[in-house]
């Protein structure tokens, strides 16, 4: 069944369009991708940072009690303790680095790859593309790539809303949007992912419906969650 694009949806206090992919919007969407994924990097950071802290702190305390009681002398102990503070600092700053490194390494990997030739990697077909939500003016708030991965499953791919719209009801507006196109177009279930880190997208998948199915490594210790849906068992929208 062939979809027809460009439908109008209300959220919160503004409209949206959601339309095909144009060439024009490579620069917007590119911003929007950018502001998500720096935003989930500075995350990983501070998880990173809670990390070491959780793990390396008992650890700086043992080594000091060590160190005094093998010396037995506080100025001894205060050389442990800046060495050691020093060293711990260090392990911080990596841990944190390490975190961070592994959302920035994916963010470049899909500037270089999907986004670099958005038609290419998601032709722009009746049932599957890729999707952009626009307001009155023409800004890009949202996106979202709608794919096949066999006869019975449909994926909602690089989905991302602009900073400044975010919890108004944009995603679970697309989400919900694309899960009528998909029973239209007679998949049984829908496929979302995640980041470990991205706890807004989680509590929204849940609240969409969506089971956390099984994760995958990205770097260091973080995943990659992934979330299922039966259509099926919802009511059909026609």
């Amino acid at each position: 069944t062939q979809s027809t694009w460009g439908d109008l949806l209300s959220v919160d206090s503004m409209s949206i369009v959601v339309r095909p992919y144009q060439d024009a919007d490579k620069e917007q969407v590119c911003a929007v991708f950018k502001q998500a994924w720096t935003g989930l990097a500075w995350d990983a950071r501070k998880q990173g940072v809670r990390y070491a802290l959780i793990r390396g702190a008992p650890l700086l305390f043992c080594a000091l009690a060590v160190a005094y009681g093998m010396c037995g002398d506080l100025r001894c102990l205060a050389w442990a303790l800046c060495g050691l503070s020093l060293l711990f600092s260090s392990a911080v700053i990596f841990i944190a680095y390490r975190f961070g490194r592994g959302y920035t390494n994916y963010f470049q990997a899909a500037l270089r790859t999907d986004l670099a030739d958005i038609p290419a990697h998601y032709p722009d077909d009746k049932n599957h593309g890729f999707f952009v939500a626009v307001k009155d003016d023409g800004a890009i708030v949202g996106m979202v790539a709608l794919v096949s991965n066999s006869s019975e499953e449909a994926e909602l791919k690089r989905m991302a809303v602009r900073r400044d719209c975010r919890g108004l009801g944009v995603g679970q507006k697309l989400v919900e949007y694309f899960e009528q196109h998909a029973r239209r177009g007679k998949w049984t279930y829908m496929m979302l992912a995640t980041s470990s880190l991205h706890f807004a997208a989680q509590r929204l998948y849940t609240r969409c419906g969506y089971t956390f199915t099984h994760s995958v490594p990205l770097e260091f210790n973080l995943r990659v969650f992934f979330y299922r849906k039966e259509l099926r068992s919802s009511v059909a929208v026609e």
